[in-house]
């Protein structure tokens, strides 16, 4: 990553207004509401995001790679966002996200919580309809 370049040519922009953070499905319409509420909130300061780095958090090298956990007791589903508050200053990056539930804390499962069946259940259906074919 680059330093963040000057919005106003005397100083430069805040790293803490630009950041990743998650949001859960049921709580994306209250982020929502509140950028409605306040024009000039920043939704990396909203409490109803999991914030999981800004700018700040990075290291003046032009790469940064991390893993971050999240763990619930709930099944749900999270966006991830990026928060520019600071709008004069552009920002440009390539991200390459992975997101996944584990099995057991060492299978990862790319499917929703909800469809961890479909494969087994489309297998059994596949088999029923040959029967049906072969009959």
């Amino acid at each position: 990553m680059c330093p963040l370049p000057p919005t106003n040519g005397y100083e430069l922009a805040d790293p803490s207004r630009f950041g990743f953070f998650l949001v859960a499905k049921e709580s994306l319409n209250q982020v929502l509401h509140e950028l409605q509420q306040n024009p000039n909130f920043c939704s990396v300061d909203s409490k109803f995001n999991h914030l999981l780095f800004t700018f700040r958090d990075l290291s003046p090298t032009f790469s940064f790679g991390k893993t971050y956990t999240v763990t619930t007791y709930h099944s749900d589903q999270y966006s991830l966002f990026f928060a520019n508050c600071n709008p004069e200053s552009p920002v440009t990056m390539h991200v390459r996200t992975e997101l996944y539930n584990t099995r057991d804390g060492t299978i990862k499962d790319y499917l929703p919580d909800g469809l961890r069946q479909l494969p087994f259940l489309y297998f059994i259906f596949s088999l029923l309809y040959m029967c049906f074919l072969g009959f």
